[in-house]
């Protein structure tokens, strides 16, 4: 007859060498893409998930007004919803001016 301690043993055992069976099949497996690709139109909420773009509704709008920020383009006919086509965003976030980094003092 096995005992309580017995079986705790064989059951840590039996979960090691699942572990480690994991990790390998893990480590041969190919490398797959960082991120997925984004989608070809990005609503509101998708700015601020994918792009980082933490812009008001309100704000965005400006921007369009004033042909700083794309123009989205309309889903449906009656123009309700709006969203922005992925690569008009990716082409407004390369030219955006970036501050220099200051360099380090020797």
């Amino acid at each position: 007859m096995t005992t309580l301690r017995q079986k705790k043993q064989a059951l840590r055992a039996s979960s090691a060498a699942t572990r480690t069976a994991g990790r390998q099949h893990r480590d041969a497996a190919p490398a797959s893409p960082s991120r997925p690709p984004p989608p070809v139109l990005v609503d509101h909420v998708d700015l601020r998930t994918l792009f980082g773009i933490k812009y008001s509704r309100v704000h965005l709008w400006r921007l369009v007004r004033a042909k700083k920020f794309p123009a989205p383009v309309s889903l449906h006919d009656t123009g309700n919803r709006k969203c922005w086509r992925s690569a008009d965003v990716v082409r407004y976030l390369a030219a955006l001016p970036y501050a220099e980094s200051p360099e380090a003092p020797e």
